[in-house]
């Protein structure tokens, strides 16, 4: 059961989550935490400042999977009032799309478009080289 302590509660363990960032999308450019992805589960909040982070990542074999978990301690630990972080992975339900945010969905349909549009201008570009 989760039960806020003093100013310790899940609304602040959700803001410091949000300052944790996918690495994967700040490579690409994109301004996204692991919030907007959708990749955290559940918060709990328990009295004497124990707090539990239930999450994912986007694939099993996520190559950042200690970096991420890390940044997450790193950001709950730093909040006032907690004594202990425990930050458990789930691999089902398997992350998909869904739990995208809209800031995410439209963050990353806006690469993709823009992928796409670079993709398009090179095929061409080959393309008027080649047939010339």
């Amino acid at each position: 059961m989760s039960v806020p302590t003093g100013t310790l509660g899940v609304e602040a363990v959700h803001e410091a989550l949000d300052r944790v960032k996918d690495p994967c999308m700040k490579a690409a450019g994109l301004d996204l935490s692991i919030l907007d992805l959708g990749l955290v589960y559940g918060v709990e909040v328990h009295e004497g400042g124990s707090v539990r982070v239930d999450m994912t990542l986007t694939e099993v074999g996520c190559i950042f999977t200690h970096r991420v978990f890390g940044d997450v301690y790193e950001a709950v630990e730093a909040l006032p009032g907690v004594k202990e972080v425990e930050v458990v992975p789930h691999w089902t339900p398997v992350w998909t799309e869904e739990r995208l945010n809209r800031k995410a969905r439209s963050a990353l349909e806006g690469s993709r478009n823009a992928m796409f549009r670079t993709m398009k201008g090179r095929s061409l570009q080959r393309t008027v080289a080649r047939d010339g």
